[in-house]
């Protein structure tokens, strides 16, 4: 199956009817202005994991994807090497460096049987997701709150509030309804800092219910999952709650009866890792990986022995690795005999 490198231009117009001439029909709404988000080469990137990964530009690169669909905000975490147009060129990275302490990320998974190389491959920009540029933090006058870490998947706009556009945070446990300004927003972005915190909090042994509802800022805040509450204090009829989920903050306005009390080996050609092996091959660290057609891949950042019989392309010889069994996704690369 091949995937299509496809640009839409969206042209629209709108704004209240006239008497006479032209202009829209009354009822039509203005479309939504969004300024393209940047993408910084050298920055993280996150790449939707039902996204098509190619190879090369052209239609008949070798190229795969890892799901079919994907959850809203589930990603792959990839830096940014180039992006021109609609096409953006990205390198792996390893599962040590998303998930490293020093400098964690929101959404730190990678594609694990590509962990041993460093890659450069292309997406189209429509799968890059938007994400919080930097951390982003504000407070509102009803005493509601909200802070983002940088590197957050957001959804596309969807409305306009007080000149800003209104983006949904898409978390694993909430989604968050919140207000940007120009320059927040980005296809990529170079750290996500800190976690969120309130600046005080008192015992709460009590949760957000899945599916409730709370308003920060007039906007809302939804929880896809129970959400432990960090602070919770009664404010009439409502309570303001406040759920630190990671990457996230939110101090909200709930109902009542939202809350709840909490209750109380050896690589294989074939892509697997198993133990012996009648032909092997060792991957040294620092040894150039080829495609079939002999451009230049990448390199092996971790020595790895290859098990099985390779394939021979010229002066280079191949395995497909395969990244998924069920169904199976596979994706081939190559090395110079020499190398081996």
């Amino acid at each position: 199956m091949r995937a299509v490198w496809v640009a839409l231009l969206v042209a629209g117009c709108g704004g209240k009817s006239a008497p006479r001439g032209g202009g829209a029909p009354a009822g039509l709404r203005t479309p939504l202005h969004e300024p393209e988000p940047a993408i910084v080469p050298g920055e993280f990137v996150l790449v939707r994991r039902d996204a098509w990964i190619a190879s090369d530009v052209g239609d008949d690169a070798p190229r795969f994807r890892m799901m079919e669909s994907a959850p809203p905000g589930r990603a792959y975490l990839f830096r940014a090497v180039a992006s021109d147009g609609d096409v953006v060129q990205i390198e792996t990275i390893t599962s040590d460096d998303a998930s490293s302490e020093s400098a964690p990320h929101c959404e730190s998974r990678v594609i694990d049987r590509l962990d041993v190389y460093r890659l450069r491959l292309f997406v189209r920009r429509g799968d890059v997701l938007r994400v919080t540029a930097r951390p982003f933090a504000a407070e509102y006058a009803d005493g509601t709150a909200i802070g983002l870490a940088g590197g957050v998947a957001l959804a596309a706009p969807t409305r306009r509030v007080g000149g800003a556009l209104v983006y949904t945070a898409q978390l694993p446990d909430a989604a968050l309804e919140v207000a940007l300004p120009e320059g927040a927003v980005a296809r990529s972005y170079a750290a996500r800092g800190p976690q969120p915190r309130a600046a005080a909090v008192s015992e709460a042994p009590w949760s957000l219910r899945k599916a409730a509802v709370m308003q920060v800022g007039g906007l809302d805040v939804q929880a896809l999952e129970p959400l432990d509450l960090v602070d919770r204090r009664q404010l009439g009829a409502r309570v303001l709650a406040t759920i630190e989920p990671p990457c996230a903050l939110a101090r909200g306005l709930a109902a009542r009866g939202d809350l709840e009390l909490r209750r109380g080996g050896t690589l294989t050609t074939g892509g697997g890792w198993g133990e012996g092996c009648s032909h092997a091959y060792d991957a040294k660290v620092g040894i150039k990986v080829y495609w079939a057609d002999g451009r230049v891949a990448g390199e092996v950042l971790e020595q790895h022995q290859l098990c099985g019989n390779l394939s021979e392309r010229g002066n280079l010889q191949c395995y497909r690795r395969v990244l998924e069994q069920t169904p199976e996704i596979s994706l081939e690369v190559c090395f110079d005999q020499k190398d081996l």
